[in-house]
């Protein structure tokens, strides 16, 4: 299926993917009675064996995901009364009428309930219970996943909707307030609750769904044929080759860091296939390499793949036959992220063909007043200023490999969402204990080595990997688990491994590392609390790590890929280093009597290796330094990390 993105805001905008079953429900400062809760989740539970049987035989026969499956398990559920649509939107809501009465009379200012079981491309669902007062919504969201074969339900939030409205088309947006600059999930959601007419929606996943709006222009800028002028074919090679195939193209693009070299006659087919256009014009617009009878292709890489806004999703709202045989198509873009089902308007116009194919003929922008900018839309970078960016090219074979720079990587959306969620949720575990500390961040208040202890016992007891920064750092908790990740990536072999490190201010860091084979790469997300003690994601953060070893006395050391000159003028020195294996009692003892009322313990004498200084931000603004390195001897924040990258330089 093509479009997951409204899949994403709908179930890991507050979800996530890592369970905890009928836990604490946090609600901004408070906790929901556990009864309340309990009932929501148990009967989410029964509800999902409602439909058991459809989701086993998907599971059986790899169909899990499909939309025919998507379907039946909408279908079902509504043949037991509940009111049931898909994530995607694709599906007609069945039993809208309760949910639309609810929109009616919230509009009206009356007091109304409902709620609705949203099914997710993985077979579970994401239920809202809404309450609508005063003209406002009061939203209960949690998530029902199958696990193990058994159903689970979990991630019970509570939010009263910031914002909130109910469209003559049918939609329904509700948006969860958010402070500024905050990187977590989405708080967007868009359910469409008014059904759309079935030729609009057979045209639209025809034509429309598996290109979408994301990193092409195809439906973004007028044209017609045969001038092809303003249209990126380069955009369309993959999406148009998983449309006539069914399959990925077979090529390692590597995210953009590799140019690959196509044969003629495959290349072409894909867009003759779609556009009646000439293989000269193709020549003319990519670069042909005549002596090899072979195109060069690129895919979009981290310097031009957009602002990482999420983007709108087509929607067919009219079909118009015309005298030419041609069919005109009428399409709204639905974007959650700015609460409107219509962005932009626009026609497509399509030349049907035998058997089912077809072919684009033109595009047209429809002007209005109302229209939102593109703003998820990049131009692709020039073959000239793609070697700029990613400073060389190396040539292997038929491919040319590109040496990219390995800080600020793309993150998708459901990896950023889980590992945003992972992170809320384990922040909550060692809430009461950061609660009861009386701790005020904005004082510049640290916790004590005991209350630190405290935290990574919790939450070493519930499996995690957990380590204290503090004067003298804790032993790791579970090291075995990431001792056992270094070794297999040492011995070449794919592996994952997060842990959670606790600063003396309470910033709680999850860093997930993982080995493809071939580099490490680190994910970094970073918690901190807000007011009333709730816990909040201050920033994510993807980058390779340069160089690693793993030393015998269990010393984890590694250098991040940073910014270098001429990119910056300051020096950022992106090493670190953790302790997987516990030292020894009688030389942990040594350390604290030494340093004790001193500072920062010298790790050299005792171990032969020197500690980095306490992570805390060295240019002013005060935050712990919880992602890359440091800067002239200091280390820096999240923030001034990212500031110094896009060449803002940090406070001074």
């Amino acid at each position: 299926m093509k479009r997951k993105g409204i899949a994403f805001l709908m179930l890991l905008a507050v979800c996530g993917v890592s369970g905890c079953r009928a836990g604490s429900t946090i609600q901004g400062n408070r906790t929901e009675p556990q009864s309340t809760e309990q009932r929501i989740l148990e009967e989410s539970e029964k509800i999902a064996e409602d439909y058991r049987k459809i989701y086993e035989a998907a599971v059986d026969k790899g169909r899990l995901g499909q939309r025919e499956v998507i379907g039946e398990i909408v279908e079902r559920l509504g043949e037991c009364g509940y009111t049931v649509v898909d994530s995607a939107n694709q599906i007609d809501m069945v039993n809208a009428k309760e949910a639309e009465a609810f929109c009616l009379k919230a509009q009206n200012g009356q007091e109304a309930e409902v709620f609705l079981l949203v099914v997710t491309d993985e077979g579970g669902f994401v239920r809202y219970d809404l309450r609508a007062f005063q003209g406002k919504i009061k939203v209960r969201r949690s998530l029902l996943r199958w696990e193990n074969g058994a159903p689970e339900a979990g991630h019970l939030t509570e939010y009263t909707a910031y914002t909130w409205s109910y469209t003559e088309k049918g939609y329904l947006f509700l948006e969860e307030y958010h402070p500024s600059g905050f990187d977590g999930p989405s708080g967007h959601t868009a359910i469409r609750i008014k059904p759309l007419d079935a030729s609009c929606r057979e045209w639209n996943r025809k034509c429309l769904e598996m290109v979408g709006y994301g990193a092409n222009n195809l439906f973004v800028s007028d044209w017609s044929e045969p001038d092809f002028q303003s249209l990126n074919f380069c955009d369309l090679y993959e999406i148009l080759y998983r449309m006539k195939h069914g399959r990925q193209a077979p090529y390692d693009f590597k995210l953009g860091r590799v140019c690959v070299e196509i044969p003629e006659k495959e290349f072409e087919e894909v867009f003759t296939e779609y556009f009646r256009v000439d293989a000269g014009i193709l020549k003319q617009k990519m670069t042909w390499h005549e002596k090899t009878g072979t195109y060069q292709y690129r895919a979009r890489g981290i310097y031009d793949c957009g602002n990482g806004t999420e983007p709108p999703y087509p929607e067919v709202t009219d079909v118009c036959e015309n005298a030419d045989g041609t069919v005109k198509l009428t399409v709204h873009a639905v974007w959650a992220e700015r609460n409107t089902d219509c962005a932009f308007s626009h026609e497509v116009t399509v030349r049907p063909l035998e058997n089912g194919a077809f072919q684009y003929v033109s595009n047209h922008v429809i002007p209005s007043e109302m229209n939102v900018e593109p703003l998820w839309y990049k131009e692709r970078l020039s073959d000239e200023e793609w070697t700029e960016a990613v400073g060389g090219v190396e040539i292997s074979g038929n491919s040319q490999n590109v040496l990219e720079k390995g800080y600020n990587l793309p993150i998708n959306k459901a990896e950023k969402e889980r590992a945003s969620q992972e992170c809320l949720n384990t922040m909550n575990l060692i809430r009461e204990q950061y609660v009861d500390s009386g701790k005020n961040k904005n004082t510049g208040e640290i916790l004590t080595d005991e209350e630190l202890g405290e935290m990574v016992q919790v939450l070493c007891q519930t499996g995690n990997i957990v380590i204290a920064s503090g004067a003298y750092p804790g032993e790791m908790q579970n090291y075995e688990r990431m001792e056992s990740f270094l070794n297999q990536a040492l011995a070449g072999e794919k592996s994952k491994e997060t842990i959670y490190e606790i600063y003396p201010s309470g910033t709680v860091c999850r860093k997930e590392f993982s080995y493809d084979g071939e580099n490490l790469y680190l994910l970094s997300c970073t918690g901190i609390w807000q007011e009333g003690g709730t816990p909040g994601v201050s920033g994510i953060s993807r980058a390779r790590v340069k160089s690693w070893r793993y030393t015998e006395k269990g010393w984890f050391c590694y250098e991040l890929c940073v910014p270098e000159p001429p990119e910056v003028t300051e020096i950022v020195d992106g090493s670190a280093m953790l302790r997987v294996k516990p030292l020894k009692e009688e030389y942990r003892e040594i350390g604290r009597n030494r340093t004790r009322g001193v500072g920062e313990p010298d790790d050299e004498i005792l171990t032969g290796v020197r500690r980095a200084a306490s992570p805390v931000c060295g240019i002013r603004c005060g935050q712990p330094a919880v992602w890359l390195g440091k800067i002239r001897m200091r280390q820096l924040c999240p923030e001034c990390f990212q500031n110094i990258c896009t060449g803002g330089g940090g406070p001074v």
